[in-house]
C-alpha cells in the first residue's frame, strides 16, 4: 500500500505530452509490483480483451486506488480516514467480483434486446453483483493490506503519517513508534540540524549574558 500512496504517474507534473516508450515502461514497472499481490489487475475482464484495454484499466484503477489511499493517509479527522479506507476496501472488492458477472453482461451485449429490456437485463446482473458484495470479502493480499492499514490507524504509535520533509520523494509512510515525524533519518537530518543550531546559538547567547 505504500508503493500505491507514493507512486507518480510519469504524466503528472509535466504539460508535454508523454512519450509512449516512457509509459510502456511505467506501466512494465508497475505490473511488475503488482502482479504478485494484485495478479486480477492484469486480467482481461471480458474474453477477447486486447491487451491494451487491460493496461489502460490497469492504470486508471492503480491512480484512482492511490487517491482513496492519500485521502486515508493523510486525514487528520478520524471518522473521514475510515471512511476513505471503508472506500478504499469497497473499490478494491468491487473489481474483484466484477468478473463473476462478466458473462452475464456479455451475453446482455450479444443478444439483440430492446432498449428496455437491455435496462432490465442490466439491472439484474447490477443486482448479482451487489450481492456478491454483501459477502464479506475472502482473504487475499490486497484486501488483508487495506485492512491491516484501517486496523494500524487506530494505533498512535503505528498509524500511517505523511513526513515532514517537504523534500521527501516517498513521503507516505507507517510509523514505529509515537511522536515520529519523519519517514527516515536522513529526512531527518535537515530538521535535527537546524534544532542543533537554534540550540548552539541559544548556549552562546546565554553564555555572554553570564
Amino acid at each position: 500500500m505504500r508503493y500505491l500512496a507514493n507512486l507518480n504517474f510519469p504524466e503528472e507534473g509535466r504539460a508535454e505530452s508523454i512519450p509512449a516508450d516512457e509509459v510502456v515502461a511505467f506501466t512494465r514497472r508497475l505490473k511488475f509490483r503488482t502482479d504478485k499481490y494484485w495478479p486480477e489487475l492484469w486480467r482481461p475482464v471480458n474474453e477477447g480483451e486486447p491487451m491494451e484495454e487491460i493496461e489502460e484499466r490497469a492504470r486508471f484503477v492503480v491512480r484512482k486506488m492511490r487517491g482513496y489511499l492519500r485521502r486515508f493517509w493523510r486525514e487528520p479527522d478520524h471518522r473521514a480516514r475510515d471512511w476513505y479506507i471503508h472506500r478504499a476496501r469497497e473499490y478494491y472488492q468491487r473489481l474483484f467480483v466484477l468478473p463473476k458477472t462478466s458473462a452475464q453482461r456479455q451475453e446482455t451485449k450479444n443478444v439483440a434486446l430492446t432498449s428496455e429490456e437491455v435496462r432490465n437485463a442490466e439491472y439484474w446482473v447490477n443486482i448479482e453483483s451487489e450481492n456478491l458484495l454483501d459477502e464479506p470479502p475472502v482473504s487475499n493480499p490486497i484486501e488483508k493490506a487495506l485492512y491491516g492499514l484501517q486496523e494500524r490507524a487506530l494505533i498512535p504509535s503505528r498509524r500511517p503519517l505523511y513526513c515532514d520533509n517537504r523534500n521527501c520523494a516517498r513521503p507516505y509512510f507507517l510509523s514505529e513508534k509515537k511522536g515520529t515525524k519523519f519517514c527516515s533519518l536522513d529526512c531527518a537530518r535537515p530538521s535535527l540540524l537546524a534544532s542543533k543550531r537554534t540550540y548552539a546559538k541559544k548556549s552562546k547567547k546565554t553564555r555572554r549574558t553570564q
